[in-house]
């Protein structure tokens, strides 16, 4: 199946609102991060597929879960296939911190990102069967 079908399929789920088979094979959405040193305050995501427009958000992690609605970063992106998405965080990840990259529906106003303390919380995380798509990664140490 190719990918512009895959998309019209996952479209059509969205509006219909069920989980198309297309998603059910585990093609739409998708998020893949690995641990990693960061560059500065930039961690990255290794690859995102996403059936519209929404967020790469990333949270703090706390016995397992994600710490919400707080987060320490996000990037917009667009509905595709994308590599290398790079997220800015609040500030300097430390080695041994462990972070949950989430997708998130852009379903307030479009392009801002609406969630946390003082916003309107109108931009929802992604589901997919009745779960966030959602991957843990840990911030390692550099070697020298």
């Amino acid at each position: 199946m190719s990918k512009r079908t895959m998309y019209g399929l996952a479209t059509f789920a969205l509006a219909a609102g069920v989980a198309s088979a297309a998603w059910a094979a585990g093609s739409w959405p998708m998020i893949a991060v690995g641990n990693q040193v960061p560059s500065g305050k930039t961690v990255n995501i290794a690859e995102v597929e996403i059936p519209h427009d929404g967020f790469v958000v990333i949270h703090a992690s706390k016995d397992g879960q994600p710490v919400m609605p707080q987060n320490v970063g996000y990037a917009r992106v667009k509905a595709g296939f994308h590599q290398n998405v790079k997220v800015k965080l609040d500030q300097t990840p430390k080695p041994g911190t462990t972070y949950i990259a989430m997708l998130y529906d852009d379903s307030g106003r479009t392009g801002k990102f609406e969630v946390g303390p003082g916003n309107t919380n109108a931009d929802k995380p992604l589901m997919l069967d009745g779960k966030d798509v959602s991957k843990t990664f840990k911030i390692e140490k550099a070697e020298k």
